[in-house]
């Protein structure tokens, strides 16, 4: 291996291999690991007789296979909940839901659209209590915010009202993870959105917002997001190449049809991560 990876040989006679891959696998490091970490750049590097000073719990050799056991079976469990949701990721929406539409009228996003408008730019600041602010980086692959996230930042009365999300609102990402978007939801607090995000305000007399969401999430949807971005240092799309995508747009009946079957598996996805922080749980509390 090369000299980023200093190399331990394990007492056997102490520790069970095992229970010390376990141990150091899911124990929460980080804070040690960084606390003692040197250098100045990106690339901090730990220092072997430091990482040697750590002190952990060190049960016998009995209770050690006890363990190991215990955490062998939970991991196997762990290790399924996430190969069911990498596959429920890959499969989150199947095009043909959109290919076999009855007979659907194709409109531009612009037509379906009463307003678009970039976000607001501002830096976040940790110590900063303010207005909640929506990023690029707090929405999921599945078109999901995280609000219990959300950072937040000062901002006047006049950036609240220019710049304040609503029910319904369509957050696309414009530089860097294009392909990425949400319908804002309810939320209990005015929030704002950032600049590298884009708001489509759409006419739901036309268009349900997460059926734009779900289309703009398909195969076809990512894929015409990529070809219409400009690849630069950074890609970037526009309010523009966004608008120009055209739709496959059935009756608004048929439109909720569809909003409820993806939300289906939707709610199978939570339902699955809920059980994958549940396991998470479990061996933390085995380890502690």
């Amino acid at each position: 291996v090369s000299a980023d990876f200093p190399l331990f040989e394990i007492n056997e006679t102490k520790i069970r291999k095992t229970y010390l891959d376990f141990f150091l696998k899911y124990y929460n490091l980080k804070e040690f690991l960084s606390k003692d970490s040197k250098g100045t750049t990106n690339r901090q590097r730990i220092v072997a007789k430091d990482f040697l000073n750590l002190e952990i719990p060190l049960p016998s050799l009995e209770y050690q296979d006890i363990a190991i056991e215990r955490l062998k079976k939970q991991q196997e469990i762990l290790i399924n909940i996430n190969k069911t949701l990498h596959s429920l990721k890959e499969g989150f929406i199947e095009q043909i839901i959109f290919d076999d539409l009855t007979k659907p009228d194709f409109i531009k996003i612009e037509t379906l659209s009463k307003s678009t408008q970039y976000g607001m730019t501002q830096s976040v600041m940790p110590e900063v209590k303010g207005i909640p602010f929506i990023r690029i980086t707090d929405i999921d692959s599945f078109g999901r915010i995280i609000y219990n996230e959300l950072p937040q930042i000062s901002a006047s009365k006049d950036d609240v009202v220019k710049y304040k999300v609503n029910e319904g609102d369509l957050l696309v990402a414009r530089s860097g993870s294009i392909g990425k978007c949400a319908v804002v939801g309810k939320t209990d607090t005015d929030t704002v959105f950032a600049s590298y995000l884009i708001r489509f305000v759409l006419d739901k007399k036309k268009v349900e917002p997460k059926y734009v969401l779900y289309y703009l999430l398909s195969n076809k949807g990512q894929s015409e997001l990529q070809e219409r971005a400009t690849k630069m240092t950074q890609t970037n799309i526009n309010a523009n190449q966004i608008s120009s995508i055209e739709i496959p747009v059935p009756s608004l009946e048929e439109q909720k049809e569809i909003i409820n079957k993806i939300g289906e598996k939707q709610m199978l996805i939570e339902i699955l991560e809920k059980n994958q922080a549940n396991e998470k749980k479990t061996i933390d509390s085995i380890i502690n």
